[in-house]
């Protein structure tokens, strides 16, 4: 394979993407920090991170695009692939299966930038496969002027300069909202005792903008920018077949159509594990490709990678002792265990005009039962605050009595409860 991304580039683009978590690579393992690719590709990485898995490579990431359990779909295709009735793969020597430069799973912000970078910098033809139907338009005021829906990131130093690298910033920029400091309430502080910090020592302003807003921005500058280079199709599940393809020099894909009534813009569907039970896909009329490159931006169920580690196993659990050391570190899913689950809820709310409203509004109670985080959700003194509290607590449940969190916020964010009335705090 030639023109493959330099390390560097892949750590700019990483430092914009270290919002949506680790990323890892058929051939090795990529951290913000690290890079790893396999000997053929021609760079270097170490004992602890090459994999040699497959000379096609496949990158990882997680937290952002979309989300499928798909075991099931799986076996179902990997069955089809078994009966010739249904559909035949070609052999390795059959050039009728299209050889794709880049496929990339995952049409959310790690997704596109990616595209963005391949395209841009190296010259590849890039289709990206998203679940998810396209995103709103960041222009489109019947969505974003309901603060409610609003789950919204912050862009940092770094997530600028990846942005700017790619020429992206500018269409951001014009959608953000500034963030120059902020406003803390110790627990126990009074509603009058917050203390404001504006940060006048840091070379650049965060800026804050709803997560679903930033992927529709890149969208539009895809189509505006990378005609014939960059191709997005929503509404696709993409299966991988064959990490070792063709003595391994590319990745065996299935992609199939898929309906679902799954809404961007609501803040508790981002990120969230079970699209299977909303979506309907077809598995049995479905596309066949082959590609050089597979990065997979595919959200927390981290499907790809899933795939990755079952073949990695399947592949050395066929080896005799030496053999295994030979082939090296196996690939693996580090998984961590969630032992302090928290529930949120999203509250849009307006701030008094003696407070500022370009301002990160924070608290939280002594005990650690709730935290309490606002955001500008716009220039005008709309806020999106989320409201964290303990799993098991009896305000996270569903149906909640609206009186008891009325109660709840009078106790301990009285200078936020006078901010809501009580149809919100309902609601909430």
């Amino acid at each position: 394979m030639t023109g493959n991304p330099h390390p560097t580039m892949i750590g700019l683009t990483l430092a914009f993407l270290s919002i949506c978590g680790h990323i890892a690579v058929a051939n090795g393992f990529i951290t913000p920090n690290s890079v790893a690719r396999n000997r053929n590709n021609g760079i270097d990485a170490s004992p602890r991170t090459l994999i040699r898995f497959t000379r096609g490579v496949g990158i990882v990431s997680r937290h952002c695009g979309h989300n499928t359990s798909c075991d099931k779909h799986i076996a179902r295709l990997r069955s089809a692939v078994d009966s010739t009735d249904t559909f035949t793969i070609a052999d390795s020597d059959d050039k009728s299966l299209p050889l794709l430069d880049a496929v990339v799973c995952g049409g959310g912000p790690a997704g596109l930038l990616s595209a963005i970078m391949l395209a841009r910098n190296f010259d590849y033809k890039v289709k990206v496969y998203e679940r998810l139907p396209p995103p709103p338009s960041p222009t489109d005021e019947s969505i974003w002027s309901d603060v409610a829906k609003f789950y919204l990131i912050g862009l940092g130093e770094r997530g600028q300069d990846a942005l700017r690298e790619f020429c992206v910033w500018e269409d951001v920029e014009a959608c953000c909202t500034a963030v120059p400091g902020r406003m803390d309430w110790a627990p126990d502080a009074g509603p009058d005792e917050g203390v404001e910090r504006i940060f006048t020592d840091r070379p650049i302003m965060t800026q804050v903008l709803p997560r679903d807003k930033l992927v529709g921005v890149l969208h539009q500058h895809i189509l505006s920018n990378y005609q014939g280079k960059i191709e997005l199709l929503y509404q696709k599940e993409v299966t991988p077949l064959d990490f070792d393809y063709n003595d391994g020099s590319s990745v065996l894909l299935n992609v199939a159509d898929c309906q679902t009534e799954f809404l961007r813009d609501i803040p508790s569907n981002v990120g969230a594990q079970n699209l299977a039970s909303e979506s309907l896909c077809d598995v049995e009329t479905t596309e066949t490709i082959t590609t050089k490159l597979l990065i997979a931006a595919d959200g927390t169920a981290r499907t790809i990678a899933i795939e990755m580690e079952k073949a990695d196993k399947a592949k050395r659990d066929s080896m005799g002792f030496f053999e295994k050391i030979k082939y090296g570190p196996s690939f693996h899913i580090k998984r961590y265990v969630d032992d302090n689950q928290r529930v949120y809820k999203t509250i849009p709310m307006k701030v008094p005009s003696k407070w500022r409203n370009d301002l990160n509004f924070s608290a939280r109670s002594k005990d650690g039962r709730i935290l309490f985080d606002s955001l500008p959700a716009d220039a005008n003194g709309n806020q999106c605050a989320v409201l964290l509290l303990k799993k098991d607590d009896e305000m996270a449940q569903p149906n909640s009595d609206p009186r008891a969190l009325r109660k709840l916020f009078d106790d301990f964010l009285p200078q936020f409860s006078a901010l809501l009335d009580d149809d919100m705090i309902a609601t909430v």
